[in-house]
């Protein structure tokens, strides 16, 4: 371009350029505001708001002086009149004098009102700093959408969505005090801003938010967001205040402390003074205890810190505390500290009410309704909200026809332009380009219908013109889901489930238990999805609002009061109300249908079966082990349209305790598995890497003396993730880890080796058979690991292009972790172990048994490790033939054999001898219920509840036999199924037979027995 001297050309754009030849020929000027240039927008637009309003109120109160002269004229007119034409005397007219006081009156109030507005105006203006905190906060808040955009680019919020918002919240206020101003745009922007979130970003939402109002207050130090995220990280490092002072000691001064928390608070000495000083005391004074209880509680961040520290400190730090002891409790806490900063309505469930968005939002701008799954959800509110209304919609499904689908849409959005009707385009990320035209459409219309109203609907993940998400109001569809990040999934739950609700579902039955049932049925919703979440061997169906609409359905239609007449015309009498048919609905019909597993489908009978009946619904019945009862309010005397309103406002009040007992089942130590997705998704949000730093294992007393045993992987020089054509030192470590992993794994056995051993055997048989296929599978793994060792080992000297899988293992090796792709070979039954050579010692252990196996015979092995076996159908199937052999019948009675199990007193360790009939195995783990040991007789082998902080049970030998299928008629025979590995995604392998007497078997059921191989 070549032009005038002076002439300047300006690109602006909303992402960073990727066209590099443009880059090299222009300058890139970042003009990202920051908070403090947010701050000055906001306090000005708050005085322009302001202003514009107190002349408005000036301009109205000047009307009413006006109009006050006015009649004060008149009146004089009419006194003079009747003075005139009467004797009446003025004193004397009582009415007469009433009209000229209430004037005088209000007179000097609008006087007084004008002369207040015009201070107002004034005062507004001089004390304009007063008003700096309402713009920070609000500063605060929108820079929130602008992080949570680092998720998802849906999530980012305009100016020119969040002004309306701001001036809501600035107009429903009365304006007593500053802190007035900041409640109420705290909870209008957190409550509409909620609903265009997804389940599983909302408690990271409020998290964010919580951290970013600190740091508006300067209680954020400069490194600290950074220690939350990933404490031993070089950005920490470099982020964290640099230390004065000597280094923190390695050896670990408490001993009972965990490895990772002294990691984690070597950190907190070295960088924080706050912590050091403490530190220093810690050991002193008596206060060791106080600290270790801290320490090695579940729960750190209910407990008060000592010397009075909790005062002292900002809440940040004090999340930073817990994350350093108990990560798992970081999200928790986090939610704590930021009710305590911003009051419980930041947790609040977002009703899905559409009229509150008509209210605030233009129609000359489309609302989007995003889903991932549920797609009927919009299609149903939208309906929903137009039948209230009287609205005429008109719904199109957009396909991908291109100009087709674009003609249409843009022929019936304008003719409703001018009518007045809704518009509902349904999945329109189909044809995401005629968006731009409508939207276009719409706001350049000179004259819009009052009445018109746009609606799109689409996936969440679709890809949508930054222009359209920038103009648009989001609203999230999905219901929630027990996600992890999703607070207090059960209550929002349930209150999303009784917003689907209408007046008439409510007043469709004139039960007095009736609205109590619609809260169980929801209850019941929520927890069934809850429960495959937290339990052990949770499920992964997935049942959508259509499901609990289904529900509903089916109660009011086994409810309703309908009169039946009988053959000679007589009204029938009323029907006796039963529950059975309505459990046995919801347990196959509605969330049975998509269920296969015959254990699943008798656990969700169960726990219909609990909170489906007469004694479930009564009035004071306490749930969760007395920890929660159904709000009061659903037993009005009067069933009331409005009365889910009341239920709703009890649960934000009273919440039904979120965990175990409500789902029926013992409480199981928590996990950190999904604590590690939240910490992405933070780093995410503030472009902070997890890498951690090279950290040194704390010097116990009990560490050993470093040596090429001791190492993960034989390695511990490195961390790069870079493939074998690396620098010579990883070509060393790599070639040094290969030559122990090679010396470490077993031979294997040759095919003659097999033959022979079988020879010696007596031939192949039901059961050398099994253990051939066994051995041979085992060969392959072992040849694959030593291929893909020895090509690292080749490549190193000689680099050459090697396989994706060589290249996988290599860089697994490099960053102290088991491969994957060995992982993969071992199948569902891998080792379980955490180090390489762990792993590899675990394989080792496992050759050993199938080699003790195909050396002495099933005979002469007492008990068989059933966890080392690929296939441990197949030793179930050698019990079932040899019992058949043995047998006296025919031998077409396979199909009335069934596998029986009997829990042993015995460990493997007192078993000198192969049973008679069937075969003895121990490498079985028990979930959900304790296994009694006691050398009492009277409670030895009794099943019993866990203890505390204990996952599973590790069970005796188990005697597995073959006998004919029989019928438990004491129900007290609960089938616990097995699986072969802890995932429990496959179907089970057996089932453990676990018998108590005098107790039923839907217990056990409730708890999610079950058992594993690995």
């Amino acid at each position: 371009i070549i032009g005038k001297t002076g002439f300047m050309l300006f690109l602006i754009c909303n992402t960073q350029p990727s066209n590099y030849s443009l880059i090299s020929q222009t300058r890139v000027i970042n003009v990202t505001p920051s908070r403090d240039c947010f701050t000055e927008f906001f306090l000005q637009h708050f005085l322009s708001f302001e202003k514009n309003r107190l002349q408005e109120d000036q301009r109205k109160f000047a009307l009413e002086i006006y109009d006050q002269h006015r009649s004060s004229t008149e009146l004089e007119g009419e006194i003079l009149q009747s003075l005139t034409s009467s004797k009446k005397e003025l004193l004397t007219d009582i009415m007469t004098i009433k009209r000229l006081l209430n004037l005088k009156k209000h007179h000097s109030e609008s006087l007084e009102n004008l002369e207040l507005a015009q201070n107002s105006e004034s005062n507004i203006l001089k004390s304009r700093e007063t008003y700096r905190p309402l713009a920070l906060r609000a500063a605060a808040i929108y820079r929130v959408s602008i992080l949570m955009a680092n998720i998802n680019p849906i999530y980012r919020w305009s100016l020119k969505q969040f002004l309306p918002v701001f001036e809501t919240s600035l107009k429903q206020s009365d304006r007593t005090t500053i802190t007035v101003l900041l409640e109420q745009l705290m909870t209008a922007a957190c409550l509409t801003y909620n609903k265009g979130l997804f389940p599983e970003d909302k408690a990271l939402f409020t998290l964010i938010t919580f951290l970013e109002i600190e740091d508006s207050f300067g209680r954020v130090g400069p490194g600290e967001i950074e220690y939350i995220i990933a404490p031993i990280s070089d950005v920490t490092a470099k982020a964290l205040p640099q230390p004065t002072g000597p280094s923190p000691p390695k050896k670990k001064v408490f001993e009972w402390m965990l490895d990772e928390q002294w990691i984690n608070i070597q950190v907190l000495i070295h960088h924080c003074t706050w912590f050091s000083e403490v530190f220093e005391k810690m050991g002193k004074e008596g206060s060791e205890g106080k600290w270790r209880q801290i320490f090695e509680s579940e729960n750190p961040d209910l407990l008060p810190l000592p010397d009075n520290l909790d005062q002292r400190i900002t809440r940040v730090q004090k999340l930073m505390f817990v994350r350093a002891i108990r990560q798992n409790r970081l999200l928790v806490a986090g939610m704590k500290y930021a009710v305590e900063l911003l009051g419980k309505k930041i947790l609040s469930e977002n009703s899905l009410d559409l009229s509150n968005i008509l209210k605030i939002h233009s129609n000359r701008y489309p609302i989007i309704m995003l889903y991932k799954e549920e797609t009927e959800n919009p299609k149903y509110l939208i309906s929903e909200l137009a039948y209230k209304r009287q609205q005429e919609i008109i719904s199109l499904y957009v396909g991908k026809s291109g100009d087709a689908e674009r003609v249409m849409c843009e022929k019936v959005v304008s003719k409703a332009l001018q009518s007045g009707q809704w518009v509902h385009l349904h999945a329109v990320h189909n044809c995401a380009q005629i968006l731009l035209n409508l939207l276009v459409n719409i706001t350049s219309a000179k004259v819009v219908n009052s009445r018109f109203r746009l609606w799109l609907s689409c996936e969440a993940s679709a890809v949508l013109p930054q222009t359209v998400l920038q103009s648009c109001f989001k609203i999230c569809t999905e219901s929630p889901s027990p996600v992890f990040g999703h607070y207090q999934f059960l209550k929002d739950g349930i209150i999303r489930g009784l917003n689907w609700l209408t007046p008439d579902h409510v007043t469709a039955v004139k039960r007095a238990d009736w609205v109590p049932l619609l809260v169980n049925i929801c209850l019941v919703h929520n927890v069934l999805q809850l429960r495959g979440k937290i339990s052990p061997n949770g499920w992964n169906y997935k049942w959508s609002s259509v499901d609990l609409c289904e529900a509903i359905k089916i109660a009011i239609k086994e409810f309703v009061e309908t009169v039946q007449m009988t053959p000679n015309g007589s009204p029938a009498p009323p029907k006796n109300y039963c529950f059975i048919p309505l459990r046995y609905y919801l347990a196959e019909v509605v969330y049975g249908a998509q269920v296969s597993d015959a254990a699943d489908k008798q656990l969700i009978h169960a726990i219909i079966d609990v909170y489906i009946n007469n004694a479930a619904l009564k009035k004071g019945n306490e749930m969760a082990k007395g920890k929660w009862k159904i709000p009061a309010a659903c037993y009005h005397p009067q069933t009331k349209p409005n009365i889910l309103n009341l239920v709703m406002a009890a649960l934000e009040n009273n919440p039904p305790p979120e965990g175990y007992d409500i789902c029926l089942m013992q409480a199981l130590p928590e996990a950190n598995v999904d604590q590690q997705y939240f910490l992405f998704k933070t780093s995410k949000v503030y472009n902070i890497e997890q890498k951690e730093i090279v950290a040194e294992a704390p010097v116990t007393i009990s560490t050993p003396m470093k040596s090429s045993a001791h190492l993960n992987s034989a390695t511990t020089k490195s961390r790069d993730k870079s493939p074998i054509p690396a620098r010579p030192l990883k070509d060393v470590d790599l070639v040094d880890t290969s030559n122990i992993l090679l010396q470490r794994l077993p031979k294997g056995w040759s095919k003659e080796y097999i033959t022979e051993r079988v020879r010696k055997l007596g031939g192949i048989g039901s059961f050398t058979y099994f253990i051939m296929n066994e051995l041979k599978t085992m060969q392959k793994v072992l040849d694959e690991i030593k291929r893909t060792l020895i090509a690292i080992k080749t490549s190193a000297d000689n680099p050459a292009i090697v396989s994706d899988d060589v290249i996988s293992v290599a860089s697994d090796l490099l960053n102290h972790k088991v491969p994957a792709y060995w992982i993969q070979l071992a199948g569902s039954l891998n080792p379980t172990h955490h180090t390489t050579l762990s792993w590899v010692g675990d394989l080792v252990q496992r050759c050993s048994h199938l080699e003790r196996a195909i050396m002495q015979g099933k005979d002469k092995i007492p008990c068989m490790w059933v966890s080392i076996f690929f296939y441990p159908d197949g030793l179930l199937g050698n019990v079932i033939q040899d019992t058949i052999a043995n047998s006296d019948k025919p031998p077409n009675m396979f199909e009335e054999l069934a596998i029986q199990t009997e829990i042993t007193h015995r460990d493997k360790d007192h078993i000198r001898e192969s049973p008679s009939d069937g075969v003895y195995l121990y490498g079985v783990y028990l979930y959900g219920t304790g296994w009694e040991r006691s050398v009492n007789e009277r409670f030895r082998g009794q099943i019993l509840d866990l203890p505390p902080k204990a996952t599973y049970t590790s069970l005796p030998v188990i005697h597995i036999t073959a006998a004919h299928k029989t019928t438990d008629k004491t129900q007290c025979l609960y089938k616990a199924p097995v699986y072969r590995d802890r995932n429990m995604k496959e179907k089970p392998t057996m089932s453990l037979d676990v018998y108590n007497e005098n107790i039923h078997l839907s217990k056990w059921m409730l708890h999610g027995v079950c058992a594993s191989l690995r």
